[in-house]
C-alpha cells in the first residue's frame, strides 16, 4: 500500500516559543497482512518538515544582559519506521492505531543581536523518537482510503541550542490518502 500524509506538528516544549506548527508532507510504503476484520501493517515513510518562526524577535536574558534572537525557518528530513493495524468497524470505516520510530535530520538558523553585534548561529541536530498514533479512515473506492490520525511524538536530540540530549515533544494530526496495490 502506498500512502501520502501531511503531518501538522505543534511543539509542546520550549520550542513553541520559537517555532510555529510544522507541516510535513510524507510518502510511505506499507506491507499488509489481513486476517478477518484486522489488517496488520508495517512500513517506511520519508518526509520533509518545515516550520516558520513564531515571532520576529525573541528576547532572552543571559549573563545579566538581554539578547535578541531572530529565528529563521526550521527544516527536517524525516525517516519513519511504522508498525500498526487497521480494524474494520464497518465495511467502510476503520480504526487505525500504531507506533512509529522516527529519525530526523534537523537544521535551523538564528541571529543573536547583543551589544550591537550580530552573530549568526546554525543548528544541526539528529533526532530519534517514538510516535504512538490513532485515527479513523474511510474507504472511498475499492482500494482507496482517506483518513485522519492523531499522534504524540517524543524525541531526543543529539545536541544544539537547548542543551545536550534534550527531549522534544509534539502533538499533531495527519490527514492521509492511501491506495492499495
Amino acid at each position: 500500500m502506498i500512502s501520502f500524509k501531511t503531518y501538522f506538528e505543534s511543539p509542546l516544549d520550549e520550542q513553541k516559543d520559537y517555532f510555529n506548527t510544522a507541516t510535513a508532507p510524507t510518502l510511505g510504503y506499507y506491507s499488509l497482512d489481513s486476517y478477518k476484520r484486522k489488517t496488520s501493517k508495517w512500513g517506511v515513510e520519508l518526509g520533509f518538515s518545515k516550520a516558520g518562526p513564531a515571532t520576529d524577535t525573541v528576547l532572552i536574558d543571559s549573563d545579566n544582559n538581554t539578547e535578541k534572537r531572530v529565528y529563521k525557518q526550521f527544516q527536517s528530513i524525516n525517516l519513519q519506521l511504522s508498525k500498526g493495524a487497521d480494524f474494520a468497524l464497518t465495511s467502510r470505516f476503520y480504526l487505525t492505531y500504531g507506533l512509529q520510530f522516527t529519525f530526523r535530520y534537523v537544521t535551523y538558523d538564528y541571529n543573536i543581536i547583543k551589544n550591537n553585534y550580530v552573530n549568526e548561529e546554525s543548528i544541526l541536530q539528529f533526532r530519534a523518537g517514538g510516535m504512538p498514533k490513532a485515527g479513523l479512515k474511510f474507504r472511498v473506492f475499492k482500494e482507496m482510503y482517506i483518513g485522519l490520525e492523531a499522534f504524540y511524538l517524543l524525541s531526543i536530540n543529539s545536541a544544539g541550542e537547548f542543551g545536550e540530549n534534550t527531549l522534544n515533544s509534539y502533538a499533531g494530526i495527519s490527514p492521509l490518502l492511501s491506495v492499495k496495490f
